[in-house]
């Protein structure tokens, strides 16, 4: 028999992120306020986007400059 945690993996709905093409599941998509969809973005590609917006640095520039401190 399988542990409760391999099982509800196996169940578990997934969807494929528009930004970088990885299937994950659900929970790593954030819900629409005005649908109450699953975004299309997964919360990692998201989380790169904002902070591309609101600082102008890249991921790999932010882990640069906090291995330089």
């Amino acid at each position: 028999m399988q542990s409760p945690s391999l099982l509800s993996m196996a169940t578990t709905k997934t969807k494929v992120c528009c930004v970088c093409g990885t299937e994950k599941p659900l929970y790593e998509f954030r819900l629409r306020k005005d649908t109450g969809r699953h975004r299309s973005e997964c919360k990692q590609c998201e989380s790169n986007r904002l902070r591309l917006r609101d600082t102008g640095w890249h991921t790999e520039e932010v882990e640069k400059a906090y291995l330089e401190q």
